[in-house]
């Protein structure tokens, strides 16, 4: 699927678009304008090693959610306990 970077020249919002060739040119989804620049959009790199280091991180970031979570469950029991 073809996602491309694009400033709207009507109010400078950058967006990103995907865009199939059959359908029409995309438009700003802040003004609705099609007066857009397609920017130089970064290319993606997939591999073993970037998905395992992006689901490590993203496990990092949810054990700290979860943590919190438990730490204010166990407060919220303590202070509602009969």
């Amino acid at each position: 699927m073809p996602l491309y970077d694009y400033k709207c020249l009507a109010c400078g919002n950058e967006f990103e678009a995907l865009v199939l060739r059959q359908l029409d040119p995309p438009s700003c989804p802040a003004c609705k304008s099609q007066k857009l620049e397609q920017l130089l959009s970064m290319f993606r790199v997939d591999s073993d090693h970037t998905r395992a280091a992006t689901l490590k991180e993203g496990q990092a970031r949810n054990a700290k959610v979860r943590r919190d979570y438990n730490m204010a469950q166990q407060a919220y029991e303590k202070e509602h306990r009969h």
